[in-house]
């Protein structure tokens, strides 16, 4: 192996070095989380096995990606490995590391060595004459036994030393979207930290709020910072955020910490007092897609409806006022996001009977047929009427060049229905035109409504929204 190395490392740009893989859990209240396996075929005594790192990676001066994902967090090989890199691959732009081996792990002070090894290795990769520094930096777990303290030496050191980063996405190695909202990955940060953050590191492709304070004043500098390269965004809060938690270190930091002790999670503009994401849409320009997670308190009912594996996760209060999300939102979005393609408003738990989102009514849906890109939407249940849709359906095929006189536009029907409108919005079925563009004939179209959803298919358009 070191003899082709030797003879190869100089073409070398990527490397991946494996202990095991990551495989999904299969432990009861775990499922669809992923950690490390360690391989067994690998000797007990490995980790205090001498391994030579520095003979292993010397010869790849060039190396552009370093992916140790596939090693164990726990093991002293995985500094190392950082440490050679350190030292001898100055062109990297790339640098992915591991996750937890277990659920159960909390790691505290055992891994700040390795994350120390990392802080080093960014101030050496820093841009300087042609070199860019990283752009990919995946760093799924740190202190989190003092993870306001480590979040803020992690964004900190990002901000100094990586300023041209596009992907910080160490939060989809813990993320879990299925039947809950959970990130282990939690950037407690002040709002200081956040703006140096948002001022320097504008080269971000893709944010997911999971990770961030669903707050206002976060919303507000996100949206002052224009992120040109930001076409992916999404709107969620993390059922394991601890609002109790981040005040208390808030407060400590500030110096403003009652004598009692007892911290006051209710704060205007965080949490369920926020009450203005659209201020965040201000700096995405070029955003492409846009998803929105929504979800409830949960009782007993609703668990054995929707057949919810993990309800414990689930929050006893409701953690935002979901009618935020209302017709200023998006006529916002259409207002500075026109190259957006892809439109998600979704409950985790879908399949409940929750109510309409009341300020998600026509005004805000009809703007968005001024989308000329927009090829994807689906929504859940929101207040719109017979006549917005229409007008949406009107404004949307007029504006589409790519649907051409040859092509139909049709509906994709489950189970058929009438075929008229008028179950849909009876007051207005016969008062509102329907336009029938050239080669876009609507006469054959039907609505489907099945439980809460209906798809509408044009063309090369998929539609979909709830009734």
């Amino acid at each position: 192996m070191r003899r082709h190395v030797l003879s190869q490392g100089q073409q070398v740009t990527e490397l991946t070095i494996a202990m095991g893989n990551v495989k999904f859990s299969l432990e009861e209240g775990h499922m669809f989380e992923k950690y490390f396996c360690r391989g067994h075929d690998l000797p007990v005594q490995l980790d205090t096995m001498e391994l030579e790192w520095d003979a292993l990676i010397a010869p790849m001066p060039g190396l552009r990606r370093l992916d140790l994902s596939e090693m164990p967090l726990s093991s002293p090989h995985t500094q190392k490995v950082v440490e050679a890199a350190t030292k001898y691959c100055r062109e990297l732009e790339a640098l992915v590391l591991p996750g937890k081996e277990h659920h159960s792990m909390h790691p505290g002070a055992e891994v700040d060595e390795l994350l120390s090894a990392v802080y080093k290795g960014l101030e050496n990769w820093r841009p300087t004459g042609h070199r860019t520094g990283l752009r990919q930096l995946k760093v799924p777990t740190i202190n989190e036994e003092d993870r306001f303290q480590s979040s803020r030496e992690f964004i900190n050191h990002v901000v100094k030393y990586c300023p041209n980063v596009e992907y910080l996405d160490g939060y989809k190695q813990s993320l879990c979207e299925m039947d809950r909202m959970t990130c282990q990955d939690m950037w407690m940060l002040n709002l200081d930290d956040w703006t140096k953050f948002n001022a320097t590191c504008t080269n971000i492709r893709e944010f997911n709020w999971v990770v961030a304070p669903f707050a206002d004043p976060f919303f507000k500098v996100f949206g002052e910072h224009v992120k040109p390269k930001l076409s992916k965004l999404v709107f969620a809060v993390n059922m394991l955020w601890d609002w109790g938690r981040y005040f208390h270190e808030l407060d400590k930091e500030a110096g403003t910490m009652a004598r009692t002790n007892i911290v006051h999670v209710s704060r205007e503009g965080y949490g369920w007092y926020a009450r203005d994401p659209s201020a965040a849409l201000l700096g995405c320009p070029n955003l492409r897609e846009l998803t929105i997670c929504l979800y409830h308190p949960l009782d007993g009912g609703d668990v054995e409806m929707a057949a919810i594996a993990q309800p414990e996760y689930f929050p006893d209060v409701e953690v935002l006022d979901e009618n935020i999300f209302n017709d200023h939102f998006w006529e916002t979005l259409v207002a500075n996001c026109p190259l957006i393609n892809h439109v998600e408003l979704w409950e985790i738990a879908n399949d409940l009977d929750f109510s309409r989102l009341h300020a998600f009514t026509d005004r805000g849906l009809v703007p968005l047929a001024k989308l000329k890109c927009l090829h994807f939407m689906s929504l859940r249940r929101i207040n719109f009427t017979g006549n917005g849709i229409f007008e949406f359906l009107n404004g949307f095929s007029n504006r589409h060049p790519f649907l051409r006189p040859t092509q139909k536009s049709e509906t994709s029907l489950l189970q058929p229905t009438e075929p008229t409108y008028a179950h849909l919005a009876p007051s207005s079925a016969h008062t509102v035109p329907v336009r029938n563009p050239v080669g876009c004939p609507f006469e054959r179209s039907q609505f489907e409504n099945y439980t809460h959803k209906t798809y509408i298919r044009m063309s090369k358009i998929v539609l979909c929204w709830s009734l």
